[in-house]
């Protein structure tokens, strides 16, 4: 199998820089990079989409992305980054898909709030133990995937804020979660809820409230609710429930 040099990996950068010049769009997934190449942001500053899954980055995010001001796509998933830093959000302002999966991430940068137009934020699969307030304020937000990381609580004043109109799909699975804020029953547009290969016993009254839920993944739960018996058998043998009995399962699952 032909392994590639680095005068090849080099050779292919400069292609791929030379397009995104006309494309805005760069994509360097899987090349073994370690950093982004400097040529990125020297020659790219109308770039709007920048794809860098499985290039092996690692350390912090780089303080030069602040010079990309117009990106409105990062994908940095499937790395080894360990921290994003603070002064980012406050220069890519136009960001409305932010995948940052599969890494090693602790902490988000609570200025995140500052991204008005995100739509997508992909945080699963790293070590966050906590997720900070401000992700309240993010009015455009949509999607929001925070699955397998090291979350024990959820701050209620998560769906306080402006995000409760707009979200429509929230994965919290395989966590540690032992219960859910009160606060979730804010989220009236909420149509995909994962909350499976968690800790929890049930989930608060105030989520009947999501009447536009259509899909409910609730599996590996410790749930102790006492369902009907002539639903118990049913609710048992099924990992998700969708449509209608999406809802009949959440009323099951509620704090009495």
């Amino acid at each position: 199998m032909y392994k590639m040099t680095d005068a090849d990996q080099r050779s292919i950068i400069r292609m791929k820089v030379r397009e995104a010049r006309v494309s805005k769009c760069l994509s360097l997934n899987k090349i073994k990079l370690h950093v982004i190449p400097e040529e990125v942001f020297e020659k790219l500053r109308n770039l709007e989409h920048l794809y860098m899954s499985k290039c092996k980055l690692e350390g912090c995010v780089s303080y030069n992305l602040c010079k990309l001001r117009k990106l409105t796509t990062i994908d940095f998933s499937s790395n080894k980054l360990i921290a994003v830093p603070e002064e980012l959000f406050s220069h890519v302002k136009l960001l409305r898909i932010l995948d940052l999966s599969a890494n090693k991430l602790t902490v988000i940068p609570s200025n995140i709030s500052e991204l008005e137009y995100l739509m997508e934020l992909n945080l699963s699969h790293n070590q966050i133990v906590r997720l900070p307030d401000q992700l309240c304020n993010l009015q455009s937000l949509t999607h929001l995937d925070v699955s397998s990381n090291l979350l024990r609580d959820i701050d209620g004043r998560i769906f306080t804020g402006d995000i409760c109109n707009s979200l429509l799909i929230l994965k919290l699975s395989n966590n540690l979660l032992y219960e859910l804020p009160r606060e979730m029953g804010l989220l009236k547009h909420l149509e995909e809820l994962d909350i499976s290969k968690n800790n929890l016993k049930h989930v608060p009254s105030t989520c009947k409230s999501l009447l536009k839920l259509q899909v409910l993944i609730y599996h590996e739960n410790p749930w102790t609710v006492d369902l009907k018996k002539s639903m118990r058998r049913k609710y048992q043998m099924l990992e998700a429930s969708y449509g209608a009995d999406a809802i009949e399962t959440l009323f099951s699952l509620v704090t009495r």
